[in-house]
Order: C-alpha cells, then structure tokens, then sequence
C-alpha cells in the first residue's frame, strides 16, 4: 500500500511551481478541493506480487566505521566479508489502483481533480514512491 498521505505530498512536489496547488490540496487552515486516497496493488490472479530482494554491502566493517586496535579507522579490503541483506519489494509490472475524489461537484473541483491527477501521474513516473528511489525502486511508468 502507498499512503494517500505520501502521495498527495508527491503531486505537491510537482505542483509547487503551480500557485493553484493550495486550492486544490488545501492548507492547514483550509480543506483543498481534492482528497488522495491510498493506493492498493491489484495482482493479476497466480501471480505473487512481493518478491525478496537483496542487499549484498561488501565492506561492512568501513559502513559501519568500525576501527583497528590502534584506533584507526579501516579502510574498505577484501577480506571484509560480504553482509546479505534481504528485504522485500513489489514485483515488476504489479498495478496499483490510485483514487482521488472531489469534495464538491463543481467545474473548479473537476478542473482540480486533474490537474491532481496529472501532478500524481508526473511525479510517480518521475520523483518514484516508497523507499529506495535512489537505488532505482519505486518509478511507475
């Protein structure tokens, strides 16, 4: 599950250079026009949509800044051994099914509604979701 929380930041991130953002996604002191929801991953039945991953730092003594008896601090070597770590994330070509709604049923609240999902859809492909986004995980296309 993404948050709806998570992802309304990732559209205002996007929106931000847009002065409409806070009608549309509210402030602290008002209710925006348009609610994100959170969003679910909908697997094609058989297939398993969270999969392990691993981690493999090589130098687990230097990561952690450990140091000789000396009190020197070691330098990354191979004869450090390596330190699997394993976790899980989503499958490749897993959906997810994302929801925004309106608070009201005007034309300004439809117009809102997408541009919302516009700046959803921009920063899922561009920003990604969810943890490890430096390391490539979590870009939607």
């Amino acid at each position: 599950m993404l948050p709806g929380s998570g992802l309304k930041g990732l559209a205002l991130a996007v929106a931000r250079s847009n002065g409409e953002h806070e009608t549309i996604f509210g402030t602290q002191k008002a209710a925006g026009l348009v609610d994100v929801l959170d969003a679910i991953p909908i697997s094609p039945p058989g297939k398993n949509w969270i999969e392990v991953d691993i981690m493999n730092p090589h130098y687990p003594d230097w990561y952690q800044q450990k140091k000789d008896k000396q009190g020197k601090a070691l330098a990354p070597s191979d004869d450090q051994s390596p330190n699997p770590i394993f976790f899980l994330t989503v499958s490749p070509g897993v959906e997810f099914e994302f929801a925004l709604l309106c608070r009201t049923r005007t034309n300004e609240a439809k117009d809102a509604l997408n541009k919302a999902k516009a700046w959803l859809i921009e920063g899922l492909k561009t920003l990604g979701a969810g943890a490890k986004t430096a390391a490539g995980y979590g870009y939607f296309v």
